[in-house]
């Protein structure tokens, strides 16, 4: 019995010995400029189109990677910026390291994290419980081209989803966003705002392909109370996609500071419709919507 106990403690040291001399050997002679052209290369190749640079690489024990000042450019205009991370960490999951993968990043200004799995029989990607917090809006300077109108505000998500691995087109995904402190601006005024507040907003998602189905949206600010739900269906460019969305307006009292005839209007509207929350529909496309107020 104790020689067997022996025996196993001189595995067992010698197993943490080899752990210990690869970690060393990692952190001392770790290839940085080679793994980071690596990178960029697989990157390049698997995203058409995008110019890939990582400032710096390093090793930490057992086995994380860092990666400084990561950007995702258009190779055409490299101005435009698809990704920015001052810090962006992996680590493989010990109880599967060949195929999970957990990360860390800064991007925007957050502070995010979530579980990437690699498929190799379905060819896909899965991200699991990613969590993002405290992302800039006004950071996303490709979204805001895009979209031909300023967004701003902090952005928080969970979303779990599955993606090409190939590509990273968007199979399924699904979770809940929150927007603070931000602004939309508007391409006609509602109730003579030309710029949409949004103090505190949130809505559940789930979506298949392109189709994206919402529910629960909520937005609040000291001038309005909005719910929401619907559909969209995404396209490239952004602007060409449908968007049909339902809800109501709830006006504070705020919103009519200064503004007696506003005041008229509104309750003419919410005596018409039996309630103080005012229905809205918005259909068209992301580029040209209609919003119209009626059930």
């Amino acid at each position: 019995m104790t020689s067997s106990k022996k025996e196993i403690a001189y595995w067992l040291s010698l197993v943490l010995y080899g752990i210990l001399l690869v970690g060393l050997l990692l952190y001392l002679r770790f290839p940085g400029g080679k793994f980071r052209q690596f990178s960029c290369d697989l990157i390049e190749k698997r995203i058409p189109g995008v110019t890939c640079s990582i400032g710096s690489t390093g090793y930490g024990f057992p086995l994380k990677i860092r990666f400084g000042n990561v950007q995702l450019s258009d190779a055409v205009n490299s101005e435009v910026k698809f990704f920015e991370d001052s810090l962006l960490v992996i680590e493989p999951v010990w109880r599967n390291p060949t195929r999970a993968i957990s990360l860390q990043s800064n991007a925007f200004g957050g502070s995010h994290s979530g579980l990437v799995l690699i498929e190799d029989e379905n060819d896909t990607i899965e991200l699991r419980d990613l969590r993002i917090n405290n992302l800039d809006l006004g950071k996303l300077q490709f979204l805001q081209g895009k979209l031909d109108r300023n967004l701003t505000g902090l952005l928080e998500a969970q979303v779990s989803s599955v993606l090409e691995a190939q590509d990273f087109t968007i199979v399924t995904a699904q979770g809940s966003i929150g927007v603070s402190e931000g602004t939309l601006e508007l391409k006609k005024p509602i109730l003579e705002l030309t710029t949409f507040e949004i103090q505190q907003s949130s809505f559940d998602f789930d979506m298949k392909g392109k189709e994206l189905k919402i529910s629960n949206g909520e937005v609040t600010n000291p001038k309005l109370k909005v719910n929401f739900a619907g559909e969209m269906t995404l396209a490239e460019p952004i602007l060409a996609g449908a968007i049909s969305l339902r809800g109501g307006i709830t006006p504070q009292a705020h919103l009519f500071q200064g503004k007696r005839e506003l005041k008229t209007i509104v309750t003419r509207m919410q005596r018409r419709y039996g309630d103080v929350s005012l229905p809205f529909r918005i259909d068209g496309t992301i580029g040209r919507p209609t919003f119209v107020f009626e059930r």
